[in-house]
Parts: C-alpha cells; structure tokens; sequence
C-alpha cells in the first residue's frame, strides 16, 4: 500500500480511447488493482474511466516521471493500448 492507503497496482495501463475504457471494465470486474494513465488531451476519456471506478493519472504516458508515480516499478503487467503504434512503442521502451 502507499501513503494513502491505496493498494499498489498490479496493472499499468496507458491510452487514450476506447480501448482504455474496456480495459478499466475488465480489469475491475478481474478484481486486479489497475491505475490508468491518460494524456492530458483526453479529458473525455479520463473522467469516463474515473465515472466507471478506475484509478486515473492524468498526464503524458511517455514521461518516465508520470509512469513512475504510477507505479511502473512496481507493476506485475503494464499495457499501452493507445492510437498510435510510434506513441505505444516509445511508452513501452
């Protein structure tokens, strides 16, 4: 647990559509502890997944600072399911 007594993902996942949101509905009905990192272009995209339960960080998901405060250290598994593949791929090296 951290500081806030919030339970350390087990799941990273980053993107910016609907993709996203399907992953936030599956991963809670799994029961697996997920937070979800969302740019900050996607306003829509990031409420809807807090309006369905899901741990959000707002914030650009190739920034190492903003994976790691999302616990990318820690994380059993990690997801980037965004638009573009160039994006996906310079999130996931």
């Amino acid at each position: 647990m951290d500081a806030s007594g919030d339970a350390h993902p087990t799941v990273v996942v980053t993107g910016n559509d609907r993709l996203l949101l399907q992953m936030v509905t599956e991963l809670e009905a799994l029961g697996e502890p997920a937070l979800f990192v969302v740019p900050p272009d996607q306003p829509i995209i990031a409420r809807e997944a807090a309006d369905l339960g899901a741990r959000v960080i707002v914030g650009d998901p190739t920034d190492t600072g903003v994976l790691r405060e999302a616990g990318i250290a820690t994380a059993e598994a990690f997801a980037t399911v965004g638009v573009g593949d160039n994006a996906n791929a310079h999130t996931a090296f």
